[in-house]
């Protein structure tokens, strides 16, 4: 293996890892069943330079608004920096793909900020706040 393949093989590893923390952490934001937040990283393909992640909020309760943010720190450069959605109603199904270059750092310095913000009758009841780094 050359030098470039044997590290994109320890990226690829690294990205499972954090795929399965992530999945850990953003699984059942403050044991609300009624929303659930779920986050997959795909590995680098082949001729690749970039890693796709997928963020999937699914929630039964009225939400007002749900703002994904992804944080990233030099050099790591994230597209779209957010993903922003209002008024959804009823129930919400929000998917955002967001594209990741990986340089010269480990995916353990991503953060992965989703904040959903849920009615009760007209009044805001709450935020969930679920991050990892």
């Amino acid at each position: 293996m050359t030098e470039i393949e044997t590290k994109l093989a320890a990226l690829q590893h690294q990205i499972a890892t954090y795929s399965q923390s992530a999945k850990n952490l953003l699984g059942a934001p403050l044991n609300r069943p009624d929303v659930k937040v779920s986050l997959k990283v795909w590995p680098i393909l082949e001729g690749e330079s970039t890693c796709k992640i997928e963020i999937s909020i699914q929630a039964m309760t009225p939400v007002h608004s749900v703002h994904t943010t992804v944080a990233v720190h030099s050099p790591l450069v994230a597209l779209p920096n957010s993903h922003v959605l209002q008024n959804l109603g009823d129930s919400v199904e929000l998917y955002s793909e967001i594209y990741v270059e990986p340089s010269h750092t480990v995916l353990s310095d991503l953060e992965i900020s989703v904040m959903v913000v849920y009615l009760c009758s007209d009044m805001i009841s709450g935020a969930i706040n679920t991050s990892t780094t």
